[in-house]
């Protein structure tokens, strides 16, 4: 199977499991025009730049974040936490060659942190590179051998692969560790309806799909778990009120393709 073609086999799956390594969200998804960044604010201190940058962030100004980013990275070159801002803001409009970029400018300013490791571990399981997106996570481990998102995100690796029973394993061993992650209870719950225990992956996520503290890709899931048991009915209408018509149609077909092929799972 060919690199591009794998890449396209699992997109669909990527968007259902849950890495928990701390995605920016932003209402934002293209990357601003090269002219932006000619446009340089006054100068101010890093501190200010950042708090402004990240204000712009959550606020969904992605233009200014990405141009205050930029400044600060430009005028402290060697001050980790611009690069840090830098690459999460780049991830957060899926500019993904721009993010790993600036997580490997942080990773070279500080060779012990994990963080950066981390980026490029999502950055690969955004693109679909599982086998790079494993390797990073597998250094983050080699730093720290106890990281749960490191560990969450290497076994996304391995769902991702088709090796659902060795990905279980690590997803049980960290919710021994923190019973309460719902995060890692979906990611398990998806894992064992693809491997075929479907019974098992309704009952948990319908309670991870219900509630205050709702995970909104339980509830994605709670669908594919429906619709691999055969009940298209339970499907549509958990995913109906977040989808277009369009959306749903689409999604509908992917599910009825994992469910006809298993190999695909």
């Amino acid at each position: 199977m060919s690199k591009s073609s794998r890449a396209e086999r699992i997109r669909p799956l990527r968007l259902l499991l849950c890495c928990c390594l701390g995605l920016l969200v932003t209402g934002c998804s293209s990357l601003p025009g090269a002219d932006l960044f000619e446009r340089q604010p006054a100068a101010i201190g890093l501190d200010s730049n950042l708090r402004l940058a990240a204000a712009a962030l959550s606020g969904g100004d992605i233009d200014s974040a990405l141009r205050l980013y930029r400044t600060a990275v430009r005028e402290h070159p060697t001050a980790v936490e611009a690069h840090r801002g830098l690459a999460g803001a780049y991830y957060a409009v899926r500019a993904y060659p721009e993010a790993r970029a600036a997580y490997q400018q942080w990773a070279a300013l500080d060779g012990q942190d994990v963080g950066p490791l981390l980026g490029m571990g999502r950055v690969g399981l955004a693109t679909g590179d599982t086998a790079k997106a494993a390797e990073q996570f597998q250094r983050a481990l080699t730093l720290d051998p106890d990281n749960m998102p490191a560990r969450n995100g290497l076994a996304v690796t391995l769902d991702l692969s088709g090796d659902h029973d060795a990905a279980q394993a690590i997803y049980t061993e960290l919710l021994r560790r923190d019973p309460a992650n719902r995060a890692v209870s979906n990611n398990l719950a998806l894992s064992l309806a693809l491997s075929g225990d479907i019974e098992t992956a309704i009952d948990s996520l319908a309670e991870l799909a219900d509630g205050p503290t709702v995970i909104p890709e339980a509830r994605h899931n709670l669908a594919l778990a429906y619709a691999l048991q055969g009940d298209e009915g339970a499907a549509q209408e958990l995913i109906r009120r977040d989808l277009s018509q369009r959306a749903m149609d689409d999604t509908m077909a992917f599910y009825r393709r994992i469910r006809s092929n298993p190999l695909e799972r």
